[in-house]
């Protein structure tokens, strides 16, 4: 986990520590789970399903939902994302629900 207030550089550097040593997926879900949006959106880009899972099995959709990453919770939904993948979700834990990720109008 990045420190608080992490800089993007600093994030950037982390993940791609992830990236090489624990595989895209890994760094795809820690991206969520920090909100780094432009880093889920490049993974995203280079081929990281959406859906993929992590060593504990949990999903980028329900990591950032978890930790109440709006924009991240609404890129993943946009793009595919499956909420009954969700373990997070599925267990009723979680910051976001989906009135909460929705935007006005939607």
């Amino acid at each position: 986990m990045p420190p608080r207030n992490a800089d993007p550089a600093t994030i950037a550097k982390l993940l791609a520590t992830y990236e090489e040593k624990k595989g895209r997926d890994v760094a795809f879900i820690e991206a969520a789970r920090w909100g780094a949006l432009d880093d889920v959106v490049r993974l995203h880009q280079a081929g990281v399903n959406v859906n993929c899972r992590g060593s504990n099995n949990e999903t980028a959709l329900g990591t950032a939902a978890f930790a109440a990453q709006v924009a991240v919770v609404r890129f993943l939904l946009t793009h595919g994302a499956d909420v009954s993948r969700s373990r997070r979700s599925a267990r009723g834990g979680g910051g976001l629900n989906a009135g909460t990720a929705s935007s006005p109008g939607d």
